[in-house]
């Protein structure tokens, strides 16, 4: 942890403006980028992933459906995990060692009950800014959050936790993060460090998110595993090879809905050849959960393989009246990723814009619980 003696007051206002946002934009969404510029849709649902905390604002809330981006998230809602920063400590005499954290957990527990109250949002803001804030100011506030989150065992108290210390870049932050997302004897504990190395974006989280795919069952921490994976900037083809293999097991035999539709976005993301997508394209088709037949065709945008097999899929769950509006539409807006299109697949994406205006022209979408994501 960093000791200098700089002071940081003259730069309070824009680093309080600045984490306000971030702590809670982690875990309202994910520090993760988006996977692509692809415009998708989303269903907004409920969807569990471990914890109380991910019932209510979990890290995907606002991306569930055929992307969450994501993930990212997974993981898109704030400012990316290369973000994260190492802040001087205060001036001597203003160290507080008492954590911040019971006020951020009341302040979160309060917008979980009223989630359409626009101030007690604002609050669990600017509490979990404060906790955030204290630990990038504070080396002793520091030092304690690393001493208790072993120990903790609330949901929500170790999800703030986590995402304020994912944004403190600091060697023994990323030490602990990568020690607790290896030990599951507490899978909301272990979900949470997963998380935290997924906001540090280290390198190491490849190799430990894969060997907890690999012989974990808690379908939360499976879940938070995935988010860890990172983007593959910077890998090599043998580093590929064993993140592709994992992603496509899981894709194909992974019971849980949420996890299938990570690993499709995720093996679009890391895939080298057309053969490598061919599992995407399989549950584009045949999938029964339709969140991961839209996340398949939404990925399948990112992963910018224009091959006439991929766009041929796109148009076929595109034109297909039989399908959710859902895939329908993330197809269209993957084709629109993917042109110029071959002239008949320009057609139909031509006739489905047409289809769409002229559902906009006559009111809410008959997927009315739609949305758009980014």
């Amino acid at each position: 942890m960093s000791n200098s003696n700089q002071s940081t007051f003259p730069m309070a206002p824009v680093l309080a403006a600045v984490v306000a946002v971030g702590a809670v934009a982690f875990l309202l969404g994910r520090w993760s980028a988006p996977e692509g510029e692809v415009r998708e849709v989303v269903r907004y649902r409920d969807r569990a992933e471990g914890g109380a905390l991910r019932e209510g604002v979990g890290r995907d809330r606002q991306q569930a459906g055929a992307h969450a981006g994501a993930g990212h998230t997974d993981h898109a809602h704030g400012p990316p995990p290369s973000d994260a920063t190492e802040i001087p400590s205060v001036a001597a005499g203003a160290s507080r060692d008492q954590l911040k954290l019971a006020k951020a957990v009341a302040a979160a527990k309060e917008a979980l009950r009223e989630p359409t109250d626009h101030h007690i949002q604002e609050a669990a803001h600017a509490a979990a800014g404060e906790l955030e804030m204290q630990l990038l100011s504070d080396p002793n506030a520091l030092s304690t959050a690393l001493r208790r989150f072993p120990s903790l065992r609330d949901p929500l108290e170790l999800e703030l936790l986590a995402a304020a210390l994912g944004r403190v870049r600091d060697p023994e932050v990323e030490e602990l993060a990568l020690r607790m997302a290896q030990d599951n004897r507490h899978p909301p504990r272990q979900a949470a460090a997963l998380d935290m190395l997924d906001a540090l974006d280290t390198p190491k989280a490849r190799e430990v998110a894969l060997d907890v795919l690999g012989r974990e069952r808690d379908p939360g921490v499976r879940r938070a595993a995935l988010h860890a994976v990172p983007d593959p900037e910077g890998a090599s083809v043998d580093d590929a090879e064993r993140v592709i293999g994992s992603l496509t097991q899981l894709l194909e035999s992974d019971p849980d809905p949420e996890a299938r539709r990570r690993a499709a976005l995720k093996l679009c993301s890391w895939h080298r050849t057309l053969g490598e997508l061919r599992p995407v394209l399989d549950h584009l088709a045949r999938d029964p959960d339709v969140n991961v037949r839209g996340g398949c065709a939404h990925g399948l945008g990112v992963a910018r393989n224009r091959a006439p097999e991929v766009v041929n899929a796109l148009v076929q769950a595109m034109t297909n009246t039989g399908e959710d509006l859902l895939v329908r539409e993330n197809s269209y807006h993957s084709l629109s990723a993917l042109s110029p299109l071959p002239q008949a697949a320009h057609e139909a994406h031509a006739d489905f814009k047409r289809e769409l205006d002229a559902i906009g022209e006559a009111g809410p979408s008959p997927a009315d619980d739609h949305g758009h994501g980014h």
